[in-house]
Formats: structure tokens, sequence, C-alpha cells
């Protein structure tokens, strides 16, 4: 090993330093996946300060902004995205300095390689999830199902956040707002009513009177 370390390039050094731990990391991610413990690696929420959730999700990765409205841009810069990016550009670049290409070159087609992959995938995943929500959707059937925040919600009834809530059979994706305390990535929810197109949740954590709420 450490010959072979010591006999290549330094620039190929770079992305094998690259290679190993995205590596490691998008296989431990897809491993998690498979086994059903991925709950979504997403966007920081800017309110949070830059405050990673690492759940290992997802979501799938997705890592995509699946509004109802149809309009909804493609989150790309996912910490999801972020490893499957450099996984696809670090091994691009070894079999670029392998086939004798330039620097250069090998470096833009890591580059518009890894970034074709995320932005497949981000589709994919955001048409599975349109799928999903298409159909006859009734919030109402909602009403005392349990599930995760997605998107941060802030307190005291401000709009911003959603849930992934498994309802009608499918999983779905839906605003939602709290009146209690902020609901950070991850937090259990259960759904306790809905407001217009918005779900209203509480933290499974919550003690409060009656589940039920009366908007």
């Amino acid at each position: 090993m450490a010959a072979w370390w010591s006999g290549i390039s330094g620039f190929e050094k770079f992305f094998w330093a690259l290679a190993i731990p995205f590596t490691a990391l998008f296989v431990m991610q897809m491993g998690m996946l498979i086994l059903g413990l991925d709950n979504g690696i997403d966007t920081p929420d800017i309110n949070d300060s830059i405050d990673f959730d690492v759940k290992s999700d997802v979501d799938i990765d997705a890592d995509i902004d699946m509004n109802l409205n149809p309009n909804v841009p493609l989150k790309l810069v996912t910490l999801r995205n972020i490893i499957i990016f450099f996984t696809i550009f670090s091994w691009t670049g070894i079999m670029g300095v392998r086939h004798g290409y330039s620097k250069m070159l090998t470096i833009a087609l890591g580059i518009i390689l890894g970034t074709i992959v995320i932005v497949i995938l981000s589709s994919v995943y955001k048409l599975i999830f349109k799928l999903t929500e298409s159909g006859n959707m009734n919030l109402k059937n909602a009403i005392g199902a349990t599930g995760e925040v997605y998107l941060t919600i802030p307190d005291n009834g401000k709009e911003g956040g959603k849930v992934h809530v498994i309802f009608q059979s499918s999983l779905r994706e839906v605003p939602a707002i709290t009146y209690g305390e902020k609901l950070k990535t991850g937090t259990k929810i259960k759904v306790i009513g809905i407001e217009q197109n918005f779900l209203v949740v509480k933290s499974l954590e919550e003690n409060h009177k009656g589940d039920i709420y009366n908007g």
C-alpha cells in the first residue's frame, strides 16, 4: 500500500483523498436506505445557522423541495447530493489520470459528470414524490397520522415548514405549521388538524391535553 501510494502522482492522490471518504459515505448512505434507516439528509435550514441534522436522507435522497406546487425548483445543494457529487467527481478524476487526460480536462469531466448525476437523481426523486402526491389527496385523512419534519417548522403558526407523513397509503410531503415551539428537521410529529392547505402538527414529545386542533 505504501509503495503504491508513493508511486502515484500528487494530482491522483488528490482524487484518491476525496474518493476514499466520500465513497465510504455513499456506501453507508445507500446501505441505510436499503435497510429503511434513511430519513433524509437535506439542505440545512438557514434559520438554524447551517445546522445540519444528519439523520441519513433522504431522501433519498430526497433532498428535494417537492411542494404541492409543480413549479417548485429542484434542490440540488443538499448534503446527500454533495456526497454523490464528490464520489462521482473523484472517481472520474482517477479514471482521467489513468487515461492520461490533462489536469484541466480531468477536473472539467469530474465536475460535469458529477453535476449531471445529481441533476438526474434529483429530477427522478422529484418525479417520484409528485406521482406519490398525485390523485385526490384529502388533508383531513392525515389527522392523527404521525411523521417527521422535513424542513424546519417555525414557531407560533409561521409558514415555511414541511413534514413527511404517510396517509392515503402514500408517503407525502406537505406544508405544515405548529403553534408550539419551533420543530427542527427530523423531529417526530403528529398531525392534530388542518388549516387551509397546511397540516397543524405538534411534537410527539409534547404532552398537550387533547390531540385535535380546532382551527
